[in-house]
């Protein structure tokens, strides 16, 4: 008969099946499958699927690392001014800060912000210059701290004219600085 430990699965002789020659095979010992090789194994491969769709995707990552002082009770377009990865060269980190993909479909859109000392901020996307019913995070707290917030969303582009941009406000009552942000948009397909 079979005998099972806790790491594997052992095969007497006399149980061993019979070889292609009608000879019995004698002291073949099975590895028991291990239940992370089982789980694992294609966990990893759609990990590394992932890791490919992404390293290959089309869209960008813009960011805030310095400053960007924000008045109080004021929509203030965040001044994203450098770029994590761009593949298209679809966002504008210079002039116009804002995305802007030449191929038309779905878009998932994320933004993350990071205030310093407010209780309250707001953070919005604004698609062709105007408030869109797109995703918008408003936090507020009673004591003034460092505030982060996100919101994202699925937008549709026209890969001709439409663009979208970040927004922020506070409600502090004087300036407050934006002290981080990422912007980021991923072509979904059409």
């Amino acid at each position: 008969g079979d005998e099972v430990d806790s790491m594997t699965l052992h095969r007497t002789a006399s149980d061993a099946p019979a070889s292609s020659s009608g000879h019995e095979t004698s002291g073949t010992v099975w590895d028991k499958p291990q239940i992370e090789d089982v789980i694992l194994d294609p966990v990893d491969a759609e990990i590394a699927r992932l890791d490919a769709a992404i390293t290959s995707a089309r869209g960008f990552r813009a960011t805030r690392s310095t400053a960007q002082s924000i008045a109080t009770a004021t929509l203030t377009k965040a001044q994203l001014t450098g770029e994590a990865f761009d593949s298209d060269g679809w966002f504008d980190a210079v002039t116009n800060h804002r995305f802007q993909p030449t191929l038309a479909g779905k878009y998932l859109v994320t933004a993350y912000v990071n205030f310093e000392n407010v209780t309250s901020s707001l953070l919005t996307f604004y698609k062709n210059g105007a408030a869109a019913g797109l995703a918008m995070e408003d936090l507020s707290i009673a004591v003034a701290n460092y505030m982060n917030i996100s919101a994202a969303d699925i937008v549709t582009m026209n890969g001709t004219t439409d663009y979208l941009e970040l927004f922020v406000a506070q409600y502090t009552g004087g300036a407050r600085n934006l002290i981080g942000a990422s912007f980021a948009g991923i072509y979904l397909g059409a």
